[in-house]
């Protein structure tokens, strides 16, 4: 989230969120986990794009996204 718009590996996810386990299994399920809690909050699950195993937030996402885990 430090450089909106940008790409983020599963691996650099797993390392800055401390996840015990490295797989990019787990990364998916984590985001899996943030979309459908965004969505019940009634916000686009669509803020996190997937690339080629990596994810990204759009600039213009950030604060709607920024909103939604300050307000969990």
């Amino acid at each position: 989230m430090d450089e909106p718009g940008r790409y983020v590996s599963h691996d650099a996810i797993a390392k800055d969120a401390e996840l015990r386990s490295r797989s990019s299994d787990a990364v998916k399920v984590y985001i899996c986990m943030i979309r459908n809690a965004m969505q019940v909050a009634g916000y686009s699950p669509h803020m996190i794009e997937t690339g080629r195993r990596s994810y990204r937030v759009r600039k213009k996402d950030m604060e709607v996204l920024m909103e939604f885990l300050i307000n969990r």
